[in-house]
């Protein structure tokens, strides 16, 4: 009886295992097709440390150094971990504009 339980929980977790895998899939097509919401979240983690999740444009400015003279619109997706000592970009995903 205990084999055959085990059996169950391995296979059960073998599964839960495979579908959020194709999630994470589907979630990145989606998101590199353009198709997810516009998102700018800021989640606190606590002694000033904070994960950064955004989706949608940004406006970069090019030119000479203290002036924006031309400014580009591009459409982004991507998660940044910041701390006092350090400035991680987890995930960045360049999106064709929708």
């Amino acid at each position: 009886m205990r084999d055959r339980r085990g059996g169950w929980l391995v296979g059960i977790g073998a599964i839960a295992l495979v579908a959020l895998a194709l999630a994470c899939g589907g979630g990145g097509l989606a998101v590199r097709a353009g198709l997810g919401p516009p998102l700018d979240l800021q989640v606190p983690l606590g002694s000033y440390r904070f994960l950064l999740i955004h989706n949608g444009p940004i406006a970069r400015c090019y030119g000479l150094r203290d002036s924006c003279r031309r400014q580009v619109v591009r459409h982004e997706f991507y998660v940044h971990y910041i701390t006092p000592t350090a400035d991680r970009l987890l995930v960045w995903v360049p999106i064709d504009a929708p």
